[in-house]
């Protein structure tokens, strides 16, 4: 509810023992984006989000939000995937798609910061 979002001393947790996450952001994303106009920024977001988008697809990973250019995403998260085996396996070559997708879609002058997290 609002209230609990709304109170700085609330606290909301939810345990999940086979939860996987998966965490990207461009590198030299800030200081390219001072150098080229903002609907060049625009279009390599779309295009990198897209591409995201599609290397998780059928793959039991879910999206949970994009932010500037970061990306994260997951299994283990939603009762949708919960007859899944979640092997965070997955989500180390869903990252490793995404580094050789950056390098395609900006030729290299991006890179891409990999974390999984348990």
């Amino acid at each position: 509810t609002w209230g609990m979002l709304s109170d700085p001393n609330s606290l909301i947790v939810d345990h999940l023992d086979n939860c996987f996450l998966l965490q990207v952001d461009l590198v030299g994303f800030t200081q390219w984006t001072s150098a080229v106009p903002p609907y060049t920024v625009y279009e390599c977001l779309t295009n990198l989000y897209n591409s995201f988008d599609g290397l998780i697809a059928d793959r039991g990973v879910d999206k949970l939000f994009t932010l500037g250019d970061a990306f994260v995403c997951g299994i283990g998260l939603f009762a949708a995937h919960a007859d899944q085996t979640h092997d965070p396996l997955v989500l180390v070559e869903v990252g490793i798609k995404m580094i050789e997708s950056v390098q395609e879609i900006t030729g290299g002058y991006l890179g891409l910061r990999v974390a999984c997290h348990r």
